[in-house]
């Protein structure tokens, strides 16, 4: 009976650390945060750039307005996103090819058939984007990279403190949080942009922007039943305990 219970707290425990999931609040000293909508805007005479990290996995959006009389174009092939200096190009992104395979032989007059299923990755580039005078794209080439998460493993226990949080059916549930600094932080990440225009194509523009996570938040209840996240801001970004360590 001893070994039973046990076994059944291991299990209880193990249950309760896989639906564990980790929010994040991003902040910048770079860009200036809308605080209605949580999204970072930085712009200048030619061009007006907003980034959004809200979702799963801290899809990473970004907008671009052109304020010029003329085209610009965005070299993807030539901006990253660049975490632990390790750097992630924004060009390539993967899709999924599905398809059949059917096959016909002959074996001494005799017909065998035979067909399968193919299933592949390949790699879709988007090396170059159009963006016409006085207009807007909107782009979200990659997810953060996975290794980028694992600096929830290292975040001090002493550090955290207990606070409450409301669902959206009204109820309150306590979590873990912990604050930081720029110079505090457990994760620092840059955006790399590469611009220009048609007539220069030789003299491109760059534009480099540096985020970092100034919150933490431990649930054990999905952000999707959070109120918090509700309005979608463009600075939360959420993943599970099994996402760490990919």
């Amino acid at each position: 009976m001893k070994k039973l219970n046990i076994l059944i707290a291991a299990i209880s425990v193990s249950l309760a650390s896989c639906s564990a999931y980790h929010m994040s609040v991003v902040n910048s000293d770079d860009m200036t945060k809308d605080k209605s909508t949580g999204k970072f805007v930085q712009e200048n005479d030619s061009v007006k750039i907003t980034y959004s990290f809200y979702g799963d996995h801290a899809p990473v959006n970004i907008q671009i307005f052109n304020k010029l009389d003329k085209p610009l174009y965005v070299d993807w092939e030539r901006s990253a996103i660049i975490v632990n200096d390790q750097a992630e190009s924004y060009a390539g992104k993967q899709i999924t090819i599905q398809g059949n395979v059917n096959a016909e032989s002959y074996r001494i007059g005799r017909l065998n058939s035979s067909s399968g299923n193919i299933a592949a990755a390949a790699t879709l580039p988007k090396e170059v984007t159009f963006v016409p005078p006085h207009s807007e794209i909107s782009n979200t080439p990659i997810e953060m990279p996975g290794f980028a998460f694992d600096y929830v493993q290292h975040i001090d226990a002493n550090k955290q403190q207990t606070s409450e949080l409301q669902t959206v059916d009204g109820s309150i549930i306590r979590v873990k949080t912990a604050n930081f600094t720029a110079q505090d932080t457990p994760l620092k990440f840059r955006s790399y942009l590469t611009l220009y225009t048609a007539d220069d194509t030789a003299k491109s523009i760059t534009l480099v922007d540096e985020f970092y996570i100034s919150k933490y938040t431990k649930s054990l209840v999905s952000p999707a039943r959070l109120e918090v996240i509700q309005s979608k801001p463009g600075d939360l970004f959420y993943i599970s305990n099994g996402d760490i360590g990919k």
